[in-house]
């Protein structure tokens, strides 16, 4: 096997290393869901609209601009990538369905740069209570992180930032291979009884210019 530096001049490596690492983000989503019980579901949010080069939530009041270059994932691109069977995502602008919510973690949209193996990617998972004990968007960046062994990543202490007015818990990570460095970044938020989560994946560059894009 190359080296993962001959790999990554190949644009090989990095996009092996995102997809499987982001496949692991889903499933750290998934096990928080399985410490959580279940409880009264607040006000089903709604799913975003793609129109063009633009994603908009209403609901998380969330705009993402493509980079140049870049592009959307279809509807059945997002149900091969969240697992889930076709026909289980709504329409946009239209409330989550119960069989949706019940599949646990999904992608709302998902966009990549595929020459660079660049992401960005918007995440629902619905959790409950599990025995009263409330799990935070602390709780999940530690599973998250525990989540990951097969990595040597690096992670940043957790902060807060305003996306959409509303106030998400961050956290910056990467790998390095040699002089080349993958860096993952996460946005995580709780609302009532579900965790959404923007994580942004970038290939030797800075994720902050990625995140530029949202408004």
């Amino acid at each position: 096997m190359p080296h993962p530096s001959q790999c990554l001049q190949l644009g090989l490596h990095c996009g092996n290393v995102m997809r499987r690492s982001l496949a692991l983000i889903l499933a750290a989503f998934l096990f928080v869901a399985s410490l959580a019980g279940c409880q009264n579901e607040p006000a089903t949010p709604a799913r975003g609209e793609t129109q063009g080069q633009t994603y908009h939530s209403r609901y998380l009041n969330i705009t993402f601009t493509l980079p140049d270059g870049w592009s959307f994932y279809t509807d059945s691109q997002l149900e091969q990538q969240s697992g889930m069977a076709i026909g289980l995502l709504v329409d946009p602008g239209t409330e989550f369905s119960k069989g949706l919510m019940d599949h646990g973690a999904f992608y709302d949209m998902y966009a990549h740069n595929e020459p660079t193996a660049s992401s960005v990617g918007l995440l629902y998972q619905f959790v409950g209570e599990a025995n009263g004990e409330d799990i935070g968007t602390e709780d999940f960046l530690r599973h998250l992180m525990s989540g990951l062994p097969d990595f040597e990543f690096t992670f940043s202490d957790q902060f807060s930032r305003s996306i959409g007015g509303k106030s998400y818990t961050g956290m910056h990570s990467q790998i390095n291979f040699g002089s080349a460095t993958v860096y993952y970044d996460y946005y995580v938020i709780k609302i009532g009884g579900y965790f959404v989560a923007i994580v942004i994946t970038s290939n030797n560059q800075d994720p902050e210019s990625i995140f530029e894009h949202f408004n």
